[in-house]
């Protein structure tokens, strides 16, 4: 029997950055999707199944918390991790909202990450 390979997606809107993550998780025995901005992910959430959403803070046209908002909407159980590199309590007091308790602040180490995801997805 073949085991399936948790899915996950990557947002943020340096291509370098998710081409990063989406070479390691890969390697980790992820399936990866990446994207480059929140609506263009909002769409493949919408008509794919997906085990977390990994989404960058700050990027032009839809933030990492309106793009957590929409896919509350669509999804409203699936782990979602935050990577900032600009934390702060206003931002703190959205997660809330969204029963997020915490983030990843950049720059991070990839091993250190992947430990995140694996504990969000109880593996």
């Amino acid at each position: 029997m073949t085991e399936l390979k948790p899915k996950i997606i990557v947002v943020d809107d340096e291509p370098a950055i998710g081409e990063l993550l989406t070479r390691f998780l890969a390697k980790k025995n992820y399936e990866v999707a990446s994207f480059t901005s929140g609506k263009e992910a909002l769409e493949h959430l919408k008509t794919n199944d997906v085990n977390l959403l990994l989404t960058d803070m700050n990027m032009p046209e839809m933030n990492g918390i309106e793009l957590i908002r929409a896919t509350k909407g669509l999804q409203p159980n699936l782990p979602i991790l935050l990577m900032t590199g600009t934390p702060d309590a206003e931002m703190m007091n959205e997660l809330i909202k969204y029963t997020i308790s915490d983030y990843i602040t950049k720059p991070f180490e990839l091993d250190s990450l992947e430990k995140v995801i694996a504990s969000r997805l109880q593996l």
